[in-house]
């Protein structure tokens, strides 16, 4: 099955799930939650979204994170209240700082979404998601083991992340973005992930 929308195309997997998309120019300038509305999730499967050029690879990237987030669960006495934000922070420097307008302002669950960069690994623990950056890859195992007891979501694009102990990739397979979800570190963290987006991800056992 073949259909365009928007210059989105999606296209079957390999398991016969439709779940892959190519953005258009104009689809890589649409706002968060026009890129939300026509990535979704679909029916059980490996999800698999299109990457074109880097820019427009980080604007979906950005907008499957924010899926991502209605499908998981902090520990209740974290937040002082139902409307207290959601932190979400960027460590180091890279593309997926690119995220950070995309996201802030947003609202996911009823929270106010507040997107900032972080420089040093101990403001971490002021966060609620880690998007970590392909600047810190030399320093990700002694990052992880320091962060792993905190209720914290991590998610990079490094290759290898899932595997190392970060909570989920968003690796690349060819010109695809593919999801990955390391389940035994989202426990440790105490992160819940739904079943629903489980279904959608390849999952790993990796360090933690």
């Amino acid at each position: 099955m073949r259909f365009d929308v928007n210059g989105v195309t999606p296209m079957k997997t390999s398991g016969g799930v439709s779940g892959c998309y190519r953005p258009s120019s104009s689809l890589r300038r649409a706002p968060l939650l026009i890129l939300v509305a026509i990535i979704g999730w679909l029916s059980p499967g490996t999800l698999h979204a299109e990457s074109p050029a880097t820019g427009g690879e980080y604007q979906v990237k950005g907008a499957m994170i924010y899926k991502i987030l209605s499908y998981v669960e902090w520990p209740a006495d974290l937040f002082s209240s139902e409307n207290s934000p959601l932190t979400i922070c960027v460590l180091g420097s890279g593309p997926m700082e690119s995220a950070i307008p995309l996201l802030n302002g947003q609202q996911q669950k009823g929270r106010p979404l507040m997107a900032r960069k972080i420089t040093y690994h101990e403001e971490a623990k002021k966060c609620n998601v880690l998007l970590i950056n392909s600047s810190e890859r030399p320093q990700l195992p002694a990052l992880l083991d320091k962060i792993h007891p905190l209720p914290l979501l991590t998610i990079s694009d490094l290759n290898g992340f899932s595997e190392s102990g970060g909570i989920i990739e968003l690796g690349k397979e060819g010109n695809r973005i593919r999801l990955e979800i390391n389940l035994a570190a989202a426990r440790q963290n105490r992160i819940k992930i739904s079943s629903q987006l489980l279904k959608l991800a390849r999952i790993v056992r990796g360090e933690k």
